[in-house]
């Protein structure tokens, strides 16, 4: 009778293992068959990711230079983006200086593998000016040329529409200063690439270095390349790390042809740190004061530079343009001869007539000290984001510079070209910037490497 009983149970059982019944025998099933499942997905995903690599170069080994170096490809959505390979698949990662979080979208995150320890469910959630981006925190294996690491991943399942709308990139590599800081310390959390890479005597330093081109350009990590190293101005140093910066000088904006303007109205007294006097701001720039003066006395094609000595602006290679407080944008845009547009949110953007894009005005950007200051000029065809609507009256090109009701400024794309590279110290903070052309050589004095 026993056995009877024995035997109708062990049919039981196996009839609700066979059917995905409730209780004890489907909660088996559900966690056996989701981890074989799971595997099964895991291999097949990784049979159709098989060969996928980084795009790039391991470093030369030279003391100071860099560990490796990825190619960097420009999109028609204006994001720069690097080739990894995240768990055996090429995901193109934007590059970000203005932000500190690493994160792909679900359809390229890293597959759960039993053959990894097993992580408590970690949510991140980031806040960008243009959407937010939620998911979960996982472990992953990213390769790198001659290198491979474990580290940590967002993997974003929930993304506003801006974001979605990215189809460009599969997602961002955040490499503000802030990513450099010691794990779980900064809002993120996660174990950050860099600093894995770091920790594990697979970089030299904790550096990085980009070389921006209009249709490409380069990303150095873990060094310096020595052709950039050797022209590099170094900036005063940042009062913390949290995103990268350099101060101002001055801006300056070319005369147009047949165009002369007065000199700007200096500020009240209680606004301008030199009194609204231009000689004693030419002076304490140590520069010849002609630079200053009305254009009038200087001919067509004269730079006018307006003084912004005291301000601070966030390098963002996730930016397109420049971006600055409306009351001192507005100036410089009427100066080139534009006019603004309909404002979109909180930017006021500006126009010119298409027919007169030839002959817009260069932009003259001075960054550092006035000890040790650096221009960087921007030409005209940088300066232009579009031209929209049919040619003749009604087309209006849009410039790469808005305003906005901050004190803030964001050099973007625009400015980062012009420029012949920039290096950023996550050790210490120090940013260095090198120029952009022969002709501003002469601004780059010696200094010391990074």
């Amino acid at each position: 009778m026993l056995c009877s009983w024995w035997r109708v149970l062990c049919l039981v059982l196996c009839c609700a293992l066979f059917l995905g019944g409730s209780g004890v025998a489907a909660a088996l099933l559900r966690h056996n068959g989701g981890h074989a499942g799971g595997k099964h997905a895991h291999n097949q995903r990784h049979k159709r990711r098989g060969g996928a690599q980084s795009r790039g170069r391991p470093g030369d080994g030279s003391p100071g230079g860099p560990s490796f170096e990825l190619d960097l490809t420009r999109t028609n959505q204006n994001w720069y983006y690097a080739t990894v390979s995240i768990e055996g698949e090429e995901v193109k990662l934007a590059v970000d200086t203005a932000s500190n979080d690493l994160w792909v979208t679900n359809a390229k995150g890293p597959m759960p593998d039993e053959d990894k320890p097993t992580l408590t469910p970690r949510p991140f959630q980031v806040h960008y000016g243009r959407g937010r981006v939620a998911g979960q925190v996982q472990a992953a294996s990213f390769e790198l040329p001659g290198v491979k690491e474990e580290c940590d991943v967002g993997v974003a399942d929930d993304e506003d529409p801006w974001w979605q709308n990215q189809t460009s990139i599969d997602g961002l590599w955040g490499l503000s200063c802030e990513a450099g800081i010691a794990d779980g310390l900064a809002a993120f959390g996660p174990r950050r690439l860099v600093g894995c890479l770091k920790q594990d005597n697979k970089l030299q330093k904790k550096t990085i270095a980009l070389q921006l081109g209009v249709e490409g350009g380069t990303l150095s990590i873990g060094g310096i390349p020595a052709d950039l190293d050797k022209r590099l101005v170094m900036m005063p140093k940042m009062e913390r790390c949290d995103h990268w910066q350099v101060p101002l000088v001055s801006i300056g904006i070319r005369d147009r042809p047949g165009v002369s303007t007065p000199a700007p109205k200096a500020k009240d007294d209680d606004e301008d740190p030199f009194k609204g006097s231009w000689k004693s701001f030419s002076q304490y720039l140590q520069v010849d004061p002609i630079d200053m003066a009305d254009s009038a006395t200087q001919g067509p094609g004269a730079f006018k530079d307006f003084p912004h000595l005291g301000e601070w602006a966030m390098l963002d290679t996730g930016a397109t343009g420049i971006v600055g407080p409306a009351a001192e944008v507005e100036p410089l845009a009427e100066r080139m001869g534009a006019s603004a547009a309909d404002a979109h949110g909180t930017l006021q953007s500006y126009t010119i007539p298409c027919s007169q894009k030839d002959s817009m005005p260069d932009m003259r950007l001075t960054i550092g000290s006035a000890e040790q200051p650096l221009s960087v000029q921007i030409q005209r065809d940088d300066l232009l984001r579009g031209c929209d609507g049919a040619p003749g009256d009604q087309c209006r090109c849009y410039l790469a510079l808005s305003g906005w009701q901050t004190k803030s400024w964001i050099l973007g794309g625009s400015f980062l070209r012009a420029t012949g590279g920039i290096a950023f110290d996550f050790e210490n903070g120090a940013v260095g910037v090198a120029p952009g052309t022969a002709a501003d050589a002469d601004n780059a004095a010696s200094a010391p490497a990074i």
